[in-house]
């Protein structure tokens, strides 16, 4: 027996007031603490984003992300 493969549904970005599709979804724990300014749907556990907002986050852990990297080294 054959699934069918599940249709993606386009999902919006999780931050209140913006209607762009989500590229991207993350911990909502992680998100709230790295950007806190933004308001942010009550989504659950995680929070789809759109590429605008998921470069602001990259754009803020990025130093994080770089120690963490050199660490497996």
């Amino acid at each position: 027996m054959k699934h069918k493969p599940r249709e993606k549904e386009e999902k919006h970005c999780g931050v209140l007031d913006c209607k762009n599709i989500a590229v991207r979804s993350l911990s909502a724990k992680k998100v709230k603490s790295t950007l806190p300014d933004l308001k942010l749907s009550d989504s659950g556990k995680r929070v789809p984003l759109c590429k605008e907002h998921y470069k602001q986050f990259k754009k803020k852990t990025k130093e994080e992300r770089k120690l963490e990297s050199l660490s497996w080294k």
